[in-house]
């Protein structure tokens, strides 16, 4: 052996890479995307932030606000954090997917019709980029089993579930029973 780490086979096929030291794109600074923010910053990432608006709250953090284009150039990750509305829909697209680094990995946990899925599909059947999360989809779950990312490599696709911890449905059950509560009372 010479040291090398080799991908796809024998000792080391399953090695990750660690956070620290990565640029991370994140797109849409709301709230979750704030919170992510903070999430990477605590792991050693440098953080690039692109948003309609800038938040005081996040240049505070010391994150840069670029444009889109330079986001998406830069970036390791790219994670998205925006709302499907006229301004976001299909705003990762092919000609987006191409600005990329072939290293990048894009994360999508906002919306479904955000990103162009057959776009994405086919960045990763050509290494255009190296990997893609996805916990949303253009529909809810389950998806048809002719779906562009079931086909797609380094793809690692959840079935919107991402929010499902212990911890959350116990905070929905409290939200609920406060409801009800509340309701009660002023009956």
């Amino acid at each position: 052996m010479d040291g090398t780490i080799r991908q796809g086979r024998g000792r080391g096929a399953f090695l990750g890479r660690e956070l620290r030291g990565k640029t991370v794109g994140v797109v849409g600074t709301g709230a979750i995307g704030t919170a992510t923010i903070r999430l990477l910053l605590a792991f050693g990432c440098n953080v690039l932030a692109f948003n309609r608006s800038r938040h005081a709250e996040v240049e505070v953090l010391g994150v840069k606000y670029v444009t889109l284009p330079e986001l998406l150039q830069k970036s390791d990750i790219v994670t998205l954090h925006v709302p499907a509305n006229a301004e976001t829909i299909g705003m990762i697209g092919r000609d987006e997917l191409a600005l990329m680094k072939p290293t990048a990995i894009l994360v999508n946990t906002a919306r479904g019709p955000v990103c162009d899925i057959p776009a994405v599909a086919e960045a990763l059947k050509t290494s255009r980029i190296a990997g893609a999360a996805f916990d949303v989809f253009e529909q809810e779950p389950p998806l048809p089993a002719n779906h562009p990312l079931f086909g797609a490599p380094n793809c690692l696709l959840t079935p919107h579930i991402a929010f499902a911890t212990e911890e959350s449905f116990a905070v929905r059950a409290d939200i609920v029973f406060g409801h009800v509560d509340e309701y009660l009372r002023k009956m």
